[in-house]
């Protein structure tokens, strides 16, 4: 199953609102990074210490809902790729992902935007439902300019180029396979007039480099790359990674009070999940399944049923929607 790319057409517009004085002044202070790690769940979108007051009345810490479930606070947000040592929940709980970043970002107090100011450039990092975008403005220069992004890819995976000038991360999966795991854009840029300006990857390793000719270009110029996950075994182990509570084998506080809700309402789903071992079990062992774990007859039929009856609502509810799908095929 391949994930969309989800392309940001008024970037130029968002840049402007992005970098105006108000934006700058709202993100300090600021602490200096190497990198910037690149977030995919509810409350990372909204911004570290800036979750609802409705989140916040459902994560208490160590508050039991029923038996080995309870309320914790997010401490941590994951997204990204495994690396061959994440492929078990056992190891995945504190996964550390795949990160995207450009050197010397600065990273605002509500993380909610990543912007550098450098020479006659500035860049923003936000992170989307899908991967990264990083909107790229160039305020005056000559020749070619070029964007640096760092990349920590895991172990077995690599850049390459594609047909249509977009890149792709590829891991090696058997040694006849490597799966897709990660897709850019195709890389464009344009110029205050709209008019569209050469620009390509080069790839370097574990580095991307955008490259832009800005000759005869009229100021700003914009470009933006941006990059979504593809692979759907590494959407969900991701998924997974982030709904459980960093250190231990229990979902996450306003998770599994929302499934817990859900499974009230439907008695014949909260049967099959009970048979599976309730809750965190139950999804324990569909990831073993959906990486190739064999069960005996009895668990392999209650994950059947778990799928038919399920419908991928309860799948949905617990933000692993992608999982589903990998599951459903």
């Amino acid at each position: 199953m391949k994930r969309p790319i989800n392309l940001v057409c008024a970037c130029a517009a968002t840049v402007a609102l992005a970098l105006s004085g108000a934006g700058i002044a709202a993100a300090v202070p600021v602490e200096q990074l190497e990198s910037v790690t690149t977030y995919d769940t509810d409350s990372a979108r909204k911004g570290i210490g800036a979750t609802s007051s409705l989140i916040d009345s459902l994560i208490k810490d160590t508050t039991p809902v029923e038996e080995n479930i309870a309320y914790a606070k997010e401490t941590s947000v994951l997204t990204g790729i495994p690396t061959k040592s994440d492929l078990t929940i056992q190891t995945m709980k504190g996964a550390e992902l795949l990160k995207i970043g450009v050197p010397g970002f600065k990273w605002g107090e509500k993380r909610e935007l990543s912007i550098l100011k450098k020479g006659s450039q500035e860049v923003v990092s936000n992170p989307t439902s899908d991967g990264v975008q990083i909107l790229w403005k160039i305020n005056k220069g000559s020749g070619t300019e070029s964007l640096e992004l760092k990349t920590e890819l895991p172990d077995g995976s690599k850049w390459g180029k594609e047909s249509d000038g977009s890149i792709s991360l590829q891991r090696k999966a058997t040694d006849d396979f490597s799966e897709v795991v990660m897709k850019s854009g195709v890389p464009w840029a344009i110029d205050a007039t709209g008019k569209k300006l050469p620009t390509s990857y080069i790839i370097d390793g574990d580095k991307v480099y955008q490259h832009v000719q800005t000759d005869g270009a009229v100021f700003p110029v914009v470009a933006d790359p941006d990059f979504a996950w593809w692979g759907s075994l590494a959407i969900c182990v991701a998924e997974v990674a982030s709904i459980f509570v960093p250190g231990a084998q229990i979902i996450k506080g306003a998770k599994a009070a929302k499934a817990i809700a859900f499974l009230a309402k439907s008695p014949k789903l909260k049967k099959i999940i009970d048979s599976l071992g309730g809750l965190n079990k139950a999804i324990h062992t569909m990831l073993g399944k959906l990486q190739g774990k064999k069960y005996g007859e009895v668990t392999e039929r209650a994950l059947k049923k778990l799928l038919e009856e399920g419908k991928g609502a309860l799948f949905d509810i617990l933000g692993i929607g992608g999982c589903y799908g990998v599951y459903a095929n």
